[in-house]
């Protein structure tokens, strides 16, 4: 089963620098994305925006994006995960400055974290069932 995962994951790397040839971006940046995500989980950094809700509610756009705080000046500032979102399957609209998430009568952006985690775990990029679990249960916040 993993093994059909990372092939899917592959699949989708190609496409993704194919469509954004300007983007060289690899497995070692997934990875990196990854831990990223998985950190700003943990320290309940993670922020998600709803941009707009369809007429008949079933679907939205929304943007994932991690609170980070600067080394350098102490800033805060924000960064996203557009590239990590795309190679998992997730259509970015930039029109509308958010990924479509179909579906009704369930929190949608509790859901759509929930998927992201569970995909990094059949991807074997995170391991552990109690931490997997407890990171599903953190869902970003709501801006």
């Amino acid at each position: 089963m993993i093994n059909s995962y990372k092939k899917d994951l592959v699949k989708n790397l190609d496409k993704h620098n194919k469509d954004a040839p300007f983007i060289n971006y690899d497995m070692n940046g997934f990875k990196r994305d990854v831990k990223r995500y998985v950190k700003a989980t943990e320290q309940k950094r993670l922020i998600s925006i709803i941009r707009s809700v369809s007429k008949s509610g079933m679907s939205r756009i929304i943007d994932i994006h991690e609170m980070k705080k600067s080394s350098y000046n102490g800033n805060h500032y924000i960064r996203n995960f557009e590239n990590m979102f795309n190679v998992l399957g997730y259509k970015y609209l930039p029109g509308q400055r958010g990924y479509r998430i179909n579906g009704v009568g369930m929190d949608m952006n509790y859901h759509t974290h929930y998927s992201v985690i569970y995909n990094m775990a059949h991807l074997d990029m995170i391991r552990g069932k109690n931490r997997i679990g407890n990171l599903a249960q953190m869902p970003p916040v709501i801006i």
